[in-house]
């Protein structure tokens, strides 16, 4: 599909309300909450399968043609900056990063500065971010540091093995 039409994501999301969640862990669990919650407003579309990169993100919103259904989508760490961009979500719920499963891509650390830079690039969206851990603390900072438009919440979780940044 984005062969052939690689606008695929930003005009499927356009005229929605998006609502992105990415983490290392904890992505499907917390987009099927959100999304149930979203359904008592109206129609959600969500990629309740798990295919959480650009491509599914694309299958997921071709089962309805209902523009003004809600998004809520899961997105793998590595495609949360082209989700950003392309979708131009209200809220962006930003979970954790560590190294499980980020070798396969990259040192975790790059997707602190890249989770920055698309906060950072994009006007008006609503960040709810875990500051109990440290790397979404350091992307957060770094894409809105005067902290506009953050809401922090701390899931109590002591894990600080990946943090380096702590």
């Amino acid at each position: 599909m984005l062969a052939l039409w690689p606008r695929a994501l930003a005009e499927l999301t356009c005229g929605r309300d998006v609502v992105l969640v990415s983490g290392t862990n904890g992505k499907s669990t917390t987009t099927r909450f959100l999304a149930t919650a979203a359904a008592w407003c109206g129609p959600v579309v969500t990629n309740g399968d798990g295919a959480n990169l650009v491509s599914g993100l694309v299958s997921a919103l071709l089962t309805t043609p209902d523009r003004t259904s809600t998004a809520v989508l899961e997105v793998d760490e590595v495609a949360f900056g082209a989700a950003v961009a392309a979708c131009h979500p209200k809220v962006a719920v930003l979970l954790n990063l560590s190294r499980d499963q980020l070798d396969r891509f990259e040192e975790v650390g790059k997707h602190v500065t890249r989770w920055g830079r698309a906060l950072a690039a994009e006007e008006g969206l609503a960040v709810v971010a875990n500051a109990a851990d440290p790397l979404v603390v350091a992307a957060v900072r770094q894409g809105r540091p005067d902290g506009d438009q953050v809401v922090w919440v701390d899931a109590g979780s002591p894990w600080r093995a990946d943090a380096p940044l702590c």
